[in-house]
C-alpha cells in the first residue's frame, strides 16, 4: 500500500501561523500585502501588520487571551482579513461566523464554541452576542486606512503547532452543526505544502470565499506567507460579468472558485480569464467540458481541480490540468498534496488496489483535532486504521485509484452531498421538517445534473397543501443557513419509489417543474419589453415556464449562482440598461425587477 499513499515528511508543519506571517512581514515589509481596488487601498505587509496591531489591542481592551475563541462577523474586505490576523496576534482562536443566520441556528453554533467576544458591524456582533450562551464582548472592526504603519513591535503570542488556530463549522445529520478545530499545523502544512499553488511576490490571489468556507485559508495565508498579495473582491452576491471585469482590473493571477460558479463564469463570462494563470475549482464535481473550454479559450492556464474536506484542512488532493486534449470525463480529484497520506479502505477495513473502489481516509499534518464538544462523533470519524500508526479520517467518499497512482471520485457512503460548494446533511433538513404535525412523510433530494445546476427538492406527504410550502419555507429559513432552505417543492399524498425501494429523483423532479393550472400567467396582458426579456431568460435559466410576475426568484427554484446567470444574460439582452447583481436579490420577481428598470432608464 505504500506506493499508494503519499507522505509528505519534507513539508515542516510544525511551526504557528504567526511565525509564518510576521516573518513575510519582514521579509517583505515594503510589498503590497492587501488590496481592494474599488477602494483605492494598498496595505504593503508593514502596514497590514501596523493595523493588525490596532485591532489587537481592541481585543486584549475586551479582555481576550490566549485560547479564547472569537467570532469574526466582518463582511468580506481588508477589515475582515485584519481581524483575522489579529484575533491570532494574541494567540486566541477565530471562528468565521455569518451574523444574518438564523437566531437558533446561531445559538446551536454558539453553544459549541462559547466565544468570549465577536468582531463585527453592529447588526452582526449585536446577532451573536443575543446568541451566545454566556457573555460574548462586542469588538468593533477598526476602518483600515493606508496610511503609515502605526504598530509597535509586540511580538505575536506563542502558539504550539498543536494549537487550535481556528474553528469552522459542518452540517450535522443530527441537526447540530459540528464544530470542527483545526490546529496551527494543519494550515502551515497547507503553506509549507503548497507546491500545487502558484504563490509568492508578484502573484495577486483572489479573496472571495465566504470566510467560513475553508477555502479561505488558501486565499488568506497562502498569500501572506510567501509575499503575494490578497486582491479583495467586494462584499456582497457574485455576477459572472462583474467577477470577471474584477480579475482583470485587479490583476488577478491565482483565482479559486466553487465548481458551481466555475461553471457559469467559465459559460457566461469566460474572457474574464485572460490575466489569470491558474484556476483552482472543487467544492463539487468538476465539470470536465467547462475546463476543456476554458483551456481552450486562454493557452497557458492551469486548470487544478482540488478536493478536500473541512476535517484535513482545505485541500487533500489536487489534479492540474494545461490542456483540453488531457481533461478527463469525469475529472480525477489527483494525488494526495505534501504532507498528506490517502488509503482507499475496503468494508474488510483493508486497502484496495488500483480499480477497486473503497473510501478514501486521510491523514498527515492537515488532520483537525477533533469536533469540539462531540467525542462520540470525532471518535466515529477519526481512526487509527489496521497496520497504521496515526489517526486518519474517514471521509465518507467512495474513491479508486488508477494504476498512475491518481484518485477518481465515485460517490459517497452516506447522504451528504455538495451543493454549491456546501457540505449538506439531508438527514438535518429532513429532520427539520419532520417534526412539524401536518408533515406524515418527508425525503429532500438534489436535482439537477451538474455543479452549476445543482438543486435542493423537498418532498413533502401531507393531508393538504393549502399555503403548506410558505409555512415550511418560512420555519426553515427560521432555523437553518439559506443554501439549506430548498427552492423546489413538492407536496404529495405518498413519495414515489423505484422498483429497488428507493425515492423516485426524476419523478419528483418531474412534478415539481409541471405546469400549474392555477398558476398567474407568465406575463400580464399587453407585454412590456423588460417583463418579457426578464421572464424569458428566468425560463431559460431556471429550465421552466411555471412561474407568475409576482412570484420571487428564490422561491420558483432559483439560487445565488442562477441569479449570477440572470443577471449576466440580462446585461447581454439589455445593454445600456444599468441592472446589478444585487438588483436580482432587491427586486425578486419579473415585476419589481422591470418596474426598477424602467424607473432607472427615466
Amino acid at each position: 500500500m505504500k506506493e499508494l499513499s503519499t507522505w509528505g515528511p519534507e513539508v515542516d508543519a510544525e511551526a504557528s501561523v504567526g511565525e509564518l506571517i510576521v516573518k513575510a512581514g519582514a521579509d517583505f515589509s515594503g510589498l503590497p500585502a492587501v488590496r481592494d481596488v474599488g477602494r483605492g487601498l494598498t496595505l504593503t505587509y508593514a502596514q497590514l501588520l501596523g493595523q493588525v496591531e490596532a485591532q489587537a489591542g481592541r481585543l486584549l481592551a475586551a479582555g481576550v487571551g490566549a485560547g479564547d475563541h472569537v467570532v469574526v462577523a466582518v463582511p468580506r474586505s481588508v477589515e475582515e482579513i485584519v481581524a483575522v490576523l489579529a484575533v491570532l496576534s494574541v494567540g486566541a482562536v477565530y471562528v468565521p461566523v455569518d451574523g444574518t443566520l438564523p437566531a437558533a441556528r446561531l445559538t446551536s453554533m454558539l453553544d459549541r464554541v462559547r466565544p468570549k467576544a465577536v468582531i463585527g458591524d453592529f447588526a452582526s456582533a449585536r446577532a451573536v452576542v443575543r446568541a451566545a450562551p454566556a457573555p460574548c464582548a462586542p469588538v468593533q472592526p477598526i476602518t483600515v486606512t493606508d496610511g503609515p504603519a502605526t504598530g509597535s513591535a509586540r511580538v505575536w503570542a506563542h502558539r504550539d503547532p498543536g494549537d487550535i488556530a481556528y474553528i469552522t463549522f459542518t452540517s450535522g445529520s443530527t441537526g447540530v452543526p459540528k464544530a470542527v478545530r483545526i490546529p496551527h499545523r494543519g494550515v502551515v502544512r497547507l503553506v509549507r505544502g503548497a507546491g500545487y499553488l502558484r504563490t509568492g511576490p508578484g502573484e495577486r490571489i483572489l479573496r472571495l470565499a465566504p470566510l467560513s468556507f475553508d477555502a479561505s485559508t488558501l486565499e488568506i495565508f497562502c498569500a501572506l506567507a510567501t509575499g503575494a498579495t490578497v486582491e479583495v473582491y467586494p462584499d456582497g452576491p457574485v455576477s459572472p460579468g462583474e467577477l470577471a471585469a474584477f480579475l482583470r482590473e485587479a490583476g488577478v493571477t491565482v483565482a479559486f472558485l466553487t465548481a458551481g460558479l466555475f461553471r457559469v463564469v467559465a459559460g457566461e463570462a469566460i474572457e474574464g480569464f485572460a490575466g489569470v494563470r491558474q484556476v483552482f475549482t472543487g467544492g463539487d464535481v468538476v465539470p470536465a467540458d467547462a475546463v476543456r473550454a476554458l483551456l481552450a479559450r486562454h493557452p497557458g492556464l492551469t486548470v487544478v481541480s482540488a478536493y478536500g474536506p473541512t476535517e484535513n484542512t482545505t485541500f487533500s488532493t489536487v489534479h492540474p490540468m494545461t490542456s483540453p486534449a488531457e481533461v478527463e470525463t469525469p475529472v480525477p480529484i489527483g494525488r494526495p498534496i505534501a504532507g498528506t497520506s490517502a488509503l482507499v479502505l475496503g468494508e474488510d477495513g483493508e486497502p484496495v488496489g488500483p480499480g477497486r473502489t473503497g473510501e478514501l481516509c486521510l491523514g498527515g499534518s492537515g488532520l483537525a483535532v477533533d469536533y469540539l464538544g462531540a467525542p462520540e462523533e470525532t471518535a466515529r470519524a477519526f481512526v487509527v486504521p489496521g497496520g497504521q500508526r496515526e489517526r486518519f479520517y474517514r471521509t465518507g467518499d467512495l474513491v479508486h485509484w488508477d494504476t498512475s497512482g491518481r484518485l477518481h471520485f465515485d460517490g459517497r457512503l452516506d447522504r451528504q452531498v455538495k451543493v454549491r460548494g456546501y457540505r449538506i446533511e439531508l438527514a438535518e433538513i429532513e429532520d427539520r421538517l419532520g417534526r412539524r404535525e401536518e408533515v406524515r412523510d418527508v425525503a429532500v433530494v438534489v436535482v439537477g445534473a451538474d455543479a452549476g445546476s445543482k438543486r435542493l427538492l423537498a418532498a413533502v406527504v401531507a393531508d393538504s397543501a393549502d399555503g403548506l410550502v410558505a409555512r415550511l419555507r418560512d420555519e426553515l429559513r427560521r432555523e437553518l443557513p439559506h443554501y439549506m432552505v430548498p427552492p423546489l417543492w413538492v407536496v404529495t399524498d405518498r413519495l414515489p419509489y423505484t422498483s429497488n425501494g428507493k425515492v423516485d429523483v426524476a419523478e419528483l423532479e418531474r412534478r415539481v417543474t409541471a405546469p400549474a393550472s392555477d398558476h398567474e400567467p407568465a406575463l400580464p396582458h399587453g407585454e412590456r419589453e423588460f417583463e418579457d426579456v426578464i421572464a424569458g431568460v428566468w425560463t431559460e435559466v431556471l429550465g421552466t415556464a411555471d412561474f407568475g410576475v409576482r412570484d420571487p426568484f428564490f422561491e420558483v427554484g432559483g439560487d445565488s449562482l442562477l441569479a449570477g446567470r440572470v443577471h449576466a444574460r440580462l446585461r447581454t439582452k439589455l445593454p445600456g440598461h444599468p441592472l446589478r447583481i444585487v438588483d436580482i436579490f432587491q427586486y425578486p420577481t419579473v415585476q419589481e425587477l422591470a418596474e426598477h428598470l424602467r424607473g432607472a432608464n427615466r
